[in-house]
């Protein structure tokens, strides 16, 4: 979808949410605690999109939420879990249950299958991972180096509809800045981002290009990269964005009790997700307008 030219390609959050079809592999930016794309997480359950594959890295609220909601049909991270809170209680009990696929990558697995993406390439060879139930649950192949004949791992490359990541700002042409693009985690960002077939990022504002110029170090994704482009000011809530806002614990404790039980956790989704009118009123129930 993706074209060349300066285009512009601002849109509302709504908008954006309905690039995503039913069925598709989305891939979700951040890392842990910090810059998930948590706005359009909750677009995305308010829309009632369905049976998605999704994939994030080190994963925590963005696909125990999705979970929760009903919204996927597989998972597939290296860790899932809500860090110093506690289990991911959403996605524990669909696993439990058989609800969903459930696809644990090690991190140096996951690393290949992104970058094979990247590369168009249908995989990339590993060393690692042999010997362990990993390999055996993902049905990764083996092959032998034609050079040394060493016995590798094929490690499959992702197929991904669509991606979504959150940053600090961009221009209305799609030119996606950071704040500190030598962080590792950040070009974990802006790989996931080339693996997409089709491009969406959340940013807290939009600047113009001429700020874009000035600082053109910062940037991490250029216009022809990038679908669409959604304002979303503390996007990231309830999780981080360093260091210009830190989790909120009292709320990632709040939806950690709602989590405990899907009636509750149904009730929280109505509170946070279905009732407000868009993101600006979910961030005034949250006390952060």
């Amino acid at each position: 979808m993706r074209r060349f030219g300066m285009k512009e390609k601002l849109v509302g959050l709504e908008e954006a949410v309905e690039l995503v079809e039913d069925g598709s592999s989305i891939g979700l930016g951040g890392f842990m605690f910090f810059r998930r794309p948590m706005a359009f997480i909750r677009a995305l359950i308010k829309a009632g999109k369905k049976n998605l594959d999704a994939y994030s890295v080190n994963a925590n609220i963005d696909l125990d939420m999705l979970i929760g909601a009903g919204c996927v049909k597989s998972v597939n991270y290296t860790y899932l879990g809500m860090g110093q809170m506690g289990l991911a209680l959403n996605f524990r009990r669909a696993a439990e249950n058989g609800l969903i696929k459930v696809n644990e990558y090690d991190i140096l697995g996951f690393a290949s299958a992104l970058r094979a993406a990247v590369m168009g390439l249908p995989f990339l060879p590993m060393r690692g991972g042999f010997g362990s139930d990993i390999v055996k649950d993902l049905g990764f192949k083996t092959i032998s180096c034609p050079y040394t004949g060493q016995e590798l791992l094929a490690v499959p490359a992702f197929d991904l509809d669509v991606c979504v990541v959150h940053q600090l700002q961009a221009d209305c042409y799609g030119n996606v800045q950071t704040y500190l693009p030598t962080e590792s985690t950040i070009d974990y960002d802006a790989s996931l981002a080339r693996a997409g077939k089709l491009v969406i990022a959340t940013v807290e504002r939009i600047v113009s290009p001429e700020d874009v110029r000035k600082n053109f170090d910062k940037t991490i994704l250029f216009t022809y990269e990038v679908d669409a482009v959604v304002e979303a000011p503390q996007g990231a809530h309830p999780m981080a964005f360093y260091p210009i806002y830190d989790q909120d614990i009292g709320h990632l404790m709040e939806y950690m009790r709602a989590s405990n039980d899907p009636k509750t956790f149904q009730e929280y989704l109505e509170k946070y997700v279905y009732q407000p009118s868009g993101h600006e009123e979910y961030l005034k129930m949250v006390g952060r307008r």
